[in-house]
């Protein structure tokens, strides 16, 4: 490298140097030895300086390989570029009538739209300057006044008009999704609208709108409690039946009840189409009268009528807590055991003598006393339970009901009740 372009490159790396540091340079011998120094060291690393390619292509065995590599991508991606190209040029041609004739009808559209707006627009605007100026020939219809009024105070709430003619459609919505105290609360808040509206100089103009929406809401309303009636006949858990029966005690015609006497009649109604439906879920045990399912759908029988017999008088009390209303417990109580000892009287006496399925060993005297004897203390504890709860028993019905149908002795339920009481004893 020339030594002119070294004293320069000297110079110009003195400028970032210290004061002591480049002072140093002042000494000939100093200034000579960093000339060399430079030289040498921009003679080896010339090659390394002057490519035109990444210090990592320095190999001599992959630099062409990699640069022929760059190359064809760069070949590949213009290639790319120019089909892309192609095919838009393409598309666009074939489909130039298309975008043409949409354009003139778009345009079209557009035209005989602004044009009728204009047109009303200036027709309203005239019509509120004339009656603002009052330059009628002759005096202007209070009906005709009436109206521009009411356009104009549509237009301004015509957002709110909007959400509120929403309403019915929100209800159904809340109550697809379950949401039912949601949908409580848009009546509520579209009765306050027509408690407001009822009492202001505007009610005509008002009241007939909300007057509409509460009609739709009313009939979505209704559907929604038909929807909790029928949950109440379905198999609920007790905080499920707790909820359903606090919006249906929110719904007409629940709402005004001070004692809300029919709700109670219906929901045990309800849980009594419930249990029926238990028992006919029971029938196909039926087909075959085998020892073994016979025996089957007693004790299932049995166990329904103390699961939900229970659970249901346990929820009434939950919801009405103060309520001294007695008989529809007993009524309740008294029409599910009532089934209950038809179940038996008609199917006890065909198990007592029936066969066993086939694949089981032929039954005995003692088997079937057996089987007779835990029925007996199933249904026994089954009538305990619902005792507690219902607050009276029903062991008499059931003892007078089977023997006197001799499928039963009474000494034969005195033995299930002293075991009973053994058992309490050791307890």
């Amino acid at each position: 490298m020339p030594s002119n372009s070294l004293d320069l490159l000297l110079e110009t790396l003195s400028e970032d140097m210290s004061p002591e540091m480049a002072s140093l340079l002042a000494d000939p011998a100093v200034h000579a030895d960093c000339v060399v120094y430079l030289d040498t060291l921009f003679s080896s690393l010339s090659d390394l300086l002057l490519s035109s390619l990444p210090p990592s292509m320095s190999d001599t065995g992959t630099t062409q390989e990699t640069h022929k590599t760059i190359v064809e991508e760069i070949a590949e991606l213009s290639s790319k570029q120019r089909s892309l190209e192609a095919r838009l040029k393409e598309c666009t041609v074939s489909k130039s009538l298309a975008i043409v004739e949409s354009s003139v009808n778009l345009f079209t559209f557009y035209e005989g739209f602004q044009t009728k707006f204009d047109n009303k627009m200036g027709t309203l605007q005239t019509e509120i300057k004339a009656v603002k100026s009052q330059k009628w020939k002759q005096p202007v219809p209070e009906s005709k006044l009436m109206n521009v009024d009411s356009t104009i105070n549509i237009l301004n709430n015509l957002p709110l008009l909007t959400d509120l003619l929403e309403l019915p459609s929100l209800i159904k919505i809340c109550i697809k999704q379950g949401n039912y105290l949601e949908a409580l609360e848009i009546n509520l808040f579209i009765k306050r609208l027509l408690i407001r509206f009822s009492s202001s100089e505007a009610r005509n103009s008002h009241i007939s709108i909300l007057h509409k929406i509460q009609r739709q809401v009313a009939l979505e309303l209704n559907e929604m409690m038909l929807g909790l009636l029928n949950l109440l006949s379905n198999d609920l858990k007790q905080s499920s039946l707790v909820k359903t029966m606090g919006i249906l005690a929110k719904l007409q015609p629940f709402l005004n009840s001070a004692t809300h006497n029919e709700l109670k009649v219906i929901y045990f109604n309800a849980r009594i189409n419930f249990i029926m439906k238990e028992f006919s879920y029971l029938q196909p045990l039926l087909k075959t009268k085998t020892i073994q399912n016979l025996e089957k759908y007693l004790k299932r029988s049995i166990e329904i009528v103390r699961e939900y017999g229970y659970s249901t008088i346990a929820t009434y009390q939950g919801i009405f807590p103060n309520s001294d209303d007695s008989v529809y417990v007993h009524n309740f109580l008294q029409t599910v055991l009532t089934a209950l000892l038809h179940i038996l009287v008609a199917e006890l006496p065909v198990m007592l003598v029936a066969s066993p399925a086939p694949g089981h060993s032929s039954g005995s005297t003692t088997d079937a006393k057996t089987l007779k004897d835990g029925l007996l203390l199933q249904l026994y504890y089954c009538l305990l339970s619902l005792s507690r709860v219902g607050g009276q028993s029903f062991q008499f019905m059931f003892v007078n009901g089977l023997v006197d149908r001799e499928i039963m002795e009474e000494e034969e339920w005195a033995a299930v009740e002293e075991k009973v009481n053994k058992n309490r004893v050791f307890k």
